[in-house]
């Protein structure tokens, strides 16, 4: 997409169905798919009725004092918290920025979480033990 599309906006979904028994193996197994489509707005899950909007970057966390000494990593943050340090800007624009907001946005608005982290840590993410998770309080 990037490269044939030149970089067009997109959201993208994984929908997973329920674990069940597989007839022919007795095994339990999950049905996975992705779905690509145009962005057309800020925040996709909502009109979807997500309860976690994923934003995938390329760095682990959303970081306090970004490329210096005293980097911090932020793990699990109110959108209180969220919202002071990004008054106090601490993200920088057409980078973090953006997506601290969307998180906001989404949280904000219904989202039981955002998580913002890599895709190498994606899974990790959504399992609670990485990336930066954005909640209510």
């Amino acid at each position: 997409i990037y490269q044939g599309l030149n970089d067009p906006p997109y959201n993208f979904y994984i929908h997973t169905a329920p674990a069940r028994k597989n007839s022919h193996s007795n095994n339990d197994f999950y049905h996975w798919h992705m779905e690509i489509v145009p962005r057309l707005s800020i925040v996709g899950g909502l009109e979807l009725g997500a309860d976690i909007f994923v934003i995938l970057t390329g760095v682990d966390n959303a970081f306090l004092q970004f490329g210096k000494p005293e980097q911090r990593a932020l793990s699990t943050v109110s959108v209180d918290e969220l919202r002071q340090h990004l008054d106090n800007g601490e993200f920088a624009d057409g980078s973090m920025k953006p997506k601290i907001e969307a998180a906001i946005r989404f949280v904000e608005n219904g989202g039981q979480k955002a998580i913002i982290t890599s895709i190498a840590n994606c899974l990790e993410a959504l399992e609670g033990r990485s990336g930066t998770i954005v909640v209510a309080r």
